[in-house]
């Protein structure tokens, strides 16, 4: 083959960022809505004499060191020797807003270099290389997930396609998503009470796979966001769920993203009317369906 892909898709924030209420306090826990758009790592190998896409942009370890860290570990854990060729990527994932485009991007590049060796990684291999590199989200597994972003573990599963739909928007520019963990765990514990209910609601509606249940924790779990990590259009999104009855309201609690969630896809009507009462607060309105 003349050339490799790999492809791993981002999230739209998070239903829920807080304590995991394991033995380490300081475990951070998140559940994140997984969103059919996509980071693609794609590999032509040096004797190829494949054309490299014209949209696609050239990476490298200087451009994106996580990924290349991702594709070493890799190759180390499995005894297998780095391609030599050019790694290209085309990403829908914006960095900076809470898209896991980081994580999306060094998973993509491990299942590409994995493809280069006619290989398949596994949930351990993503969790062993995940947890020499970041603090990480859960893309890599193929459905909704309580994990722990910090120790690199799964709490609990959903395990059914959850059939949401979100409209969201930027609160803002692009922000740095790392370097907040101090912050959080002091916040998470001076609310500890109120996570901790949270938490046995969210395990509750995993175990009876309760999707209007998680839209509500994750209104919730926003709403204790905005305390520590305020979004500046919060209250507009907050009347807009209650004027268009939405099911829930979802942010990333460390980035951007600030939207609401539909069990039932929004007709064109509601749709327009939506888009046109984010306008008014000056923001743009996307959908996007949740896997």
């Amino acid at each position: 083959m003349c050339l490799h892909v790999g492809l791993s898709c981002g999230t739209l924030g998070e239903f829920y960022q807080g304590p995991s209420f394991g033995n380490d306090v300081s475990e951070i826990a998140i559940i994140s809505p997984l969103i059919p758009k996509y980071s693609r790592i794609t590999f032509v190998p040096k004797t190829s004499s494949c054309s490299p896409f014209i949209a696609s942009q050239e990476v490298t370890r200087e451009t994106k060191p996580k990924m290349f860290a991702g594709i070493d570990h890799y190759c180390a854990l499995h005894g297998l020797e780095a391609p030599d060729g050019i790694w290209l990527n085309v990403s829908d994932l914006p960095t900076g807003h809470g898209f896991a485009s980081s994580t999306a991007d060094i998973v993509a590049g491990i299942r590409c270099v994995a493809r280069v060796q006619k290989r398949e990684p596994n949930t351990s291999d993503f969790l062993k290389i995940l947890s020499k590199i970041e603090r990480s989200d859960s893309v890599f597994i193929n459905e909704t997930t309580f994990f722990s972003s910090s120790h690199h573990r799964v709490l609990g599963s959903f395990g059914a396609r959850l059939g949401l739909t979100a409209v969201f928007t930027f609160d803002g520019e692009e922000v740095s998503t790392e370097n907040t963990k101090e912050q959080l765990i002091a916040y998470y514990q001076d609310n500890e009470n109120d996570y901790r209910r949270l938490a046995h609601d969210l395990r509750e509606c995993l175990q009876n796979r309760d999707v209007r249940l998680l839209c509500e924790c994750s209104t919730r779990s926003a709403e204790l966001s905005q305390q520590v990590m305020p979004k500046k259009h919060y209250a507009h999104v907050q009347e807009a769920a209650e004027i268009f009855g939405a099911d829930g309201i979802v942010v990333a609690h460390t980035g951007t993203i600030l939207g609401l969630l539909f069990g039932e896809r929004p007709d064109s009507v509601k749709a327009q009317s939506i888009s046109g009462y984010f306008k008014c607060f000056g923001a743009r309105a996307d959908f996007v369906e949740i896997l």
